[in-house]
């Protein structure tokens, strides 16, 4: 799992997403998008809910198409990944609602 910050990442380590991580921002450097590739078998986008957050997300997706399998999680308006209920996140995350690329 691939979010923003520090706060999301914290929050789906908690909820048992052990696996995720957290870019800090918005943009992948090249050396980022290499180390995921080398250590991934796929990614799964969870963006914020925000204008930055749809930016961010569309950058990633780009950056990592082609080179492993990327899906993006169907994130609402306004809410950022720290703030969904464990029910919400679960249904969110659920393979049958991704589609990979």
């Amino acid at each position: 799992y691939l979010v923003e910050g520090h706060f999301d990442a914290m929050y789906l380590r908690q909820q048992g997403y052990t696996n995720t991580l957290a870019v800090m921002g918005s943009f992948l450097a090249p050396p980022q998008v290499e180390k995921l590739v080398q250590r991934l078998s796929r990614v799964i986008i969870l963006r914020d809910g925000d204008k930055a957050g749809d930016t961010a997300s569309i950058q990633w997706r780009q950056a990592l198409l082609g080179r492993i399998p990327v899906a993006m999680a169907p994130v609402k308006e306004g809410v950022d990944p720290d703030e969904y209920s464990d029910e919400a996140l679960e249904e969110m995350l659920s393979l049958d609602n991704l589609r990979f690329a």
